[in-house]
């Protein structure tokens, strides 16, 4: 087997719990064969990690989903051009995600999540958190999509309990579009925690504004927008199968 594969594959395992690396994606697999002692460091890769301005953030969040979608395509032994051509989304762009080299928006992660038959909430889930009764805000995951700006918070804890609960931020002026693929096989409540929403269900408009919860009928590519000028939040709530 490919030594730079089997590299990637104990990359994607172990760095993800660091915080910071001095190196660049494509040099990971040479900085991992330094640390151990299969070949010498190159120069540039023997800078102590200890100093901020040496090191690079990782985007911890959008390299795990990457991995989990991988994950998900490997499991059900699919290629890149079998989840290219179920999702929408082109092989290229699933290659960049699952090596963490581009940041997923929103409708990316719905396809994807829909070709898999799972709620990008599930998605999301099984990327980012550990089980238990207790989620603490600190340690709930947050992701904001690239392209709109929002903010998207999840909030319940991953137990048995087939309930999914995402708190959202939404920018004034923004809309996000969904399939009808996200919405299959599971049940959706839309609640607005504040400002106005318009949520456009098929081809029903919904003008909803601060207390009003929308429950989803049969699946449709549905589009969340804020018209307004000031910011929107809102929950989703999810009935999952268990």
């Amino acid at each position: 087997m490919d030594r730079k594969y089997i590299l990637s594959i104990i990359w994607q395992a172990v760095i993800p719990e660091c915080d910071f690396w001095p190196v660049e994606a494509e040099a990971r697999p040479l900085a991992l064969l330094s640390l151990v002692r299969l070949q010498p460091a190159e120069p540039e890769l023997r800078r102590p990690v200890a100093r901020v301005s040496d090191v690079v953030m990782l985007d911890k969040i959008d390299e795990r989903l990457g991995a989990r979608v991988r994950i998900e395509r490997e499991i059900r032994g699919w290629s890149l051009t079998e989840l290219a051509k179920r999702s929408g989304v082109s092989r290229a762009m699933i290659h960049k995600v699952e090596r963490g080299e581009a940041s997923p928006t929103a409708m990316l992660l719905a396809r994807l999540s829909g070709a898999f038959e799972i709620s990008m909430s599930t998605l999301m889930v099984r990327a980012e958190m550990q089980e238990g009764m207790l989620l603490r805000k600190d340690d709930q995951p947050v992701w904001i999509d690239p392209v709109t700006g929002y903010a998207r918070r999840h909030v319940s804890p991953r137990s048995v309990t087939p309930i999914d609960v995402i708190d959202v931020d939404f920018p004034p002026g923004k809309e996000s579009g969904f399939p009808a693929s996200s919405y299959a096989n599971r049940k959706h409540l839309v609640w607005v925690l504040a400002g106005e929403l318009v949520f456009i269900e098929g081809g029903v408009r919904h003008e909803m504004r601060e207390g009003d919860c929308l429950e989803l009928g049969p699946p449709n590519d549905c589009i969340f927008r804020n018209e307004t000028a000031e910011p929107c939040r809102y929950a989703v709530i999810v009935l999952r199968e268990a």
